[in-house]
């Protein structure tokens, strides 16, 4: 999956407010700058506050993801949109901890 700039600066302002020891999410071809060791709480809450923020963002009550190998693609939603949506609201991101 490819992502927009805004998706990706936002998902980095939320792996580094949750991983402290990741600065980027960028590959840097480096064992111990590509790979952290991280509490399974931790990962949770990040990927708690990014769905939270995907809601809060979204226009409409909670999608479902359309099932692409049961050739539903027309039957789901754009995830790239929500997603920019998220980013927009990237600067009134308050995280919950």
């Amino acid at each position: 999956m490819t992502t927009t700039k805004a998706t990706d600066e936002l998902l980095t302002k939320i792996a580094v407010h949750f991983f402290p020891t990741c600065e980027t999410l960028e590959t840097r071809n480096s064992d111990s700058l590509d790979f952290h060791e991280t509490a399974v709480w931790s990962i949770k809450e990040a990927l708690q506050q990014a769905f939270e923020l995907g809601r809060q963002t979204a226009d409409e009550p909670a999608p479902v993801v359309a099932d692409a190998a049961a050739g539903d693609d027309d039957q789901g939603f754009d995830v790239e949109q929500h997603m920019i949506k998220a980013a927009a609201a990237a600067s009134k991101v308050q995280f919950y901890i």
